[in-house]
């Protein structure tokens, strides 16, 4: 909870970052910072068999900033994992599982950060 409150009311956007949202017809521009990306591969054996299990995760947070101010409104931190089983000769397809990985971030975070909104809009 400390952490949102530390990012909100920061200008931190420079005028092209909000030239973008404008352009776009955008009100509120989300930005996101990873904070860290761990992966690791376990294996397994088993009759003669390998099987491999990756597991994946990042920490960051997202920011909604007003594209007219460029002021941070709200803030929300993240935290998600991915696992997959790597069956045979298989690699991980890594830009694959960022791109999961980030799609998972954006999904839990955004909700709680337009409710906050319009909650705020509604006062």
């Amino acid at each position: 909870m400390k952490k949102k409150l530390s990012l909100t009311g920061l200008i931190d956007l420079d005028a092209s970052t909000i030239e973008v949202g404008r352009l776009l017809a955008a009100d509120y521009l989300a930005i996101g910072t990873l904070s860290s990306y761990d992966q690791e591969i376990l294996t397994f054996e088993s009759y003669g068999a390998t099987t491999e299990k990756l597991t994946a995760s990042i920490t960051g947070d997202i920011r909604l900033a007003n594209t007219t101010t460029g002021v941070v409104e709200r803030a929300a931190s993240f935290a998600v994992s991915h696992e997959e089983v790597l069956l045979g000769m298989k690699t991980p397809n890594q830009a694959q599982i960022l791109r999961t990985l980030l799609e998972k971030a954006f999904q839990n975070a955004l909700p709680e950060l337009l409710k906050a909104e319009a909650q705020k809009e509604a006062e």
